[in-house]
This record gives C-alpha cells, structure tokens and sequence, in this order.
C-alpha cells in the first residue's frame, strides 16, 4: 500500500513541476489563458496591440468557455479589455471572408483552443514578466496550485501562423500585480486526473 501511495505521489510531483515549468515556455494550440489578479483589486485590465496586422483578418474572443463570440473587429490597432479576476479568455483569429469588417457566421476562425475548421495553423504564444503566483487574489493561490500554476505573467505575445504571422501583445497593468497564464483546456484536465488515477489502480493491483 506505501508502494502504491509512492508511486502515485511520484507521477502527481513530476506532471505537477511538468505543467508549473510549461508557464514560462512558448506554448502551442490547445491553451487558454487565464486572467489573474494581483493584490487590491478585483478587476483585470489588459491592453491589447496588434504588432503585425494582415488586411483581411480580425480580431476577437470567447469568454469563459461561453458560446458568444466577442468581435473586436478588422481594424484593432489598440484596445482594452475589463476582465474580471479568474476570467478565462480565448482569443481568436478570423478570416473576414465576405469583406465586412466583422464577424460572421460563415468566416474561419483560428482560437487559442484550436477548435477550428483549419487544422493546419498554429498558434505560438511567448510570456514575459514573471509575478509570483503567490501575490494572486482572485483566483486564490490554492487555485492556481490546482492547476499546477507557480508563476502568471504580465504580457503575452500571441502569433498566428496564418496571416503572415499576425501577432498580437495583450499586456496587463504592472503596477497592480495583474498577470496572465495559460491553463489546459478542461478535456486535458479530465485527461490528467484519468492517468493519475489509472497510475494508482495499476500499482495497487501490482501489490495485490
């Protein structure tokens, strides 16, 4: 039984330091991020600044795995974004392919999450600016650890490889300790908890 407990203990520590550490690497599709407070507030505020922008395509996000697109439109040059601490926001690509400045049903979009019709693009997102998850208010740092979440970030630059590599920086206020971090999807979350507990069934059946 000690064995077991070993083991299981083991696999928990190591895809705990494995998915802590991936917070400070260039993250691929499949990620969302996650808005984190800092002390004192309750309110999130991130810029937004298209650092390369290609005629055709725009902007926008899905908030809290809600199924209502938010456009921000063709021409984002700069803008802001009022974000609630714990919010989980996807960020989207779309290809304006009826040329009406915005958002329809029938254009393509490329999301942080990677669900969409074009399996061939991917999205590359590179964190700066380490906070500790420690200065955290909402989500609470036990939050964050449940998540394997050690450090969140202040800024973010978010490449799509369609579009001749539109880039977008979204940056968060400094002064306020407010910060972003990528959190799994919830199906990889499911996934995780299924080999942890399929780990702990296969020692125990060893041991018997």
């Amino acid at each position: 039984m000690k064995k077991a407990g070993l083991i299981l203990f083991t696999v928990a520590l190591v895809t705990f330091l494995l998915t802590a550490s991936a917070s400070a690497l260039t993250l691929g599709v499949g990620t969302r991020l996650l808005m984190v407070d800092g002390i004192g507030d309750t309110t999130t505020t991130v810029t937004l600044t298209s650092l390369n922008t290609t005629s055709g395509y725009g902007l926008g996000y899905y908030l809290n795995y809600g199924s209502s697109f938010n456009d921000l439109g063709t021409n984002t040059v700069s803008t802001t974004l009022g974000l609630t601490g714990g919010d989980i926001v996807d960020f989207a690509l779309y290809y304006d392919a009826d040329n009406t400045g915005s958002y329809t049903p029938g254009d393509t979009l490329y999301t942080l999450s990677g669900d969409a019709g074009d399996s061939t693009y991917s999205v590359i997102m590179d964190f700066s600016g380490a906070t500790l998850a420690l200065q955290a208010q909402q989500p609470t740092t036990a939050e964050l650890t449940s998540l394997g979440i050690d450090t969140y970030w202040q800024d973010v630059n978010i490449n799509w490889s369609v579009a001749s590599g539109y880039t977008l920086s979204a940056s968060t206020e400094s002064a306020s300790y407010d910060g972003i971090a990528p959190v799994p999807e919830p199906g990889t979350l499911m996934l995780l908890g299924s080999g942890l507990i399929g780990a702990a069934f296969y020692a125990r059946r060893r041991k018997v």
